[in-house]
């Protein structure tokens, strides 16, 4: 009798015993559900900022600010390489204005913001250069992560406009208020070579010779008959210039932008243009004297952050190049 008590007593032990087990694995399942799920949403947000990094450190074209023919301009560069500049409707209204909008380059690009609340045709069609600059920057960055094929990239004259398209749906349009930032002052040329350039720095496809549909160019004119020649070559070493300066007045009195295709020499007038070429990567640039400078180190030439990265100077600082001086001469002569 005593032994059947004590298992029935055991038996009541064990059973409560088992409850608890299995009350306490259930409150630990729970609890880790619990943590999988904060767990999870953690992870997920990680995600979203690996995602954002991503898309910052895919993102090629920036926007710079800055005053062009006494009016407030903005550049989009692709990987750092000045491609299209875009042209306010209206002068800077004084001196102090102008200083304001070149400052504003001084140190940093445009931040590109999300163009999610404002349609896009809205603002490609803006009379304000930085947004007409930073839809077009917007765009070529969704085009290059989404993998553009670089031989989409064509230009063309289509119902009387020349563009750049971009693949099957988008275009860049070369209106009066949009040029190359180093102007050829030839509209159809300025579009060749702007979309050569989006070709080589989207995907390094071969450049194109013809603007698709382009009308054929009118018999030239004794006064429009001319050709750059070259009048002189000098090599040494180039510098260039930038943070620092930016905003300040040049020796030529012009406001200094370092986005700008310039450079600073001794003694070359104001105005001159010339052809800068790394001779470490045959990389060439043309840009126009409106500096006096360098005076040290034995360099020949300083350029302007813009100009110095179009030919890969950036990083090196200083290389050694070949300077050709360009002059302007009627054919035939």
């Amino acid at each position: 009798m005593l032994l059947s008590l004590l298992s029935v007593a055991y038996l009541d032990i064990a059973l409560a015993t088992d409850t608890v087990q299995a009350d306490e694995i259930k409150a630990q399942t729970k609890a880790e559900q619990s943590t999988t799920k904060v767990s999870s949403a953690v992870k997920i947000g990680e995600t979203r900022s690996q995602s954002m990094a991503r898309l910052q450190a895919d993102a090629i074209a920036k926007v710079y600010p800055h005053k062009m023919q006494e009016s407030a301009a903005a550049t989009v560069q692709v990987s750092n390489i000045p491609v299209l500049t875009f042209l306010g409707t209206s002068k800077v209204a004084d001196a102090s204005n102008a200083l304001q909008v070149d400052s504003q380059s001084a140190s940093k690009s445009v931040k590109l913001p999300s163009l999610a609340d404002e349609p896009i045709e809205v603002i490609v069609d803006s009379s304000d250069p930085v947004k007409r600059a930073t839809a077009i920057a917007a765009m070529i960055n969704q085009l290059h992560m989404e993998g553009i094929d670089p031989e989409k990239i064509v230009p063309a004259y289509e119902n009387g406009r020349y563009v750049i398209k971009l693949g099957d749906d988008q275009v860049i349009e070369f209106d009066q208020n949009v040029l190359l930032p180093d102007t050829t002052n030839n509209r159809q040329q300025d579009v060749l070579q702007a979309a050569n350039r989006l070709r080589r720095l989207m995907g390094g496809a071969a450049p194109v010779n013809t603007v698709a549909g382009a009308p054929k160019p009118k018999k030239p004119t004794i006064a429009a008959n001319l050709i750059s020649r070259v009048a002189r070559t000098d090599t040494g070493m180039a510098s260039w210039y930038g943070p620092g300066f930016n905003g300040r007045q040049s020796a030529s009195g012009e406001i200094f932008n370092q986005n700008a295709l310039t450079a600073a020499h001794r003694t070359l007038p104001f105005g001159t243009k010339v052809k800068v070429t790394n001779v470490h990567n045959g990389q060439s640039v043309v840009v126009r004297i409106n500096d006096r400078g360098p005076f040290s180190g034995g360099r020949i030439i300083d350029l302007s952050k813009a100009a110095a990265g179009a030919i890969g100077l950036i990083r090196s600082g200083v290389a050694p190049v070949k300077v050709e001086v360009l002059v302007r001469d009627a054919l035939g002569r």
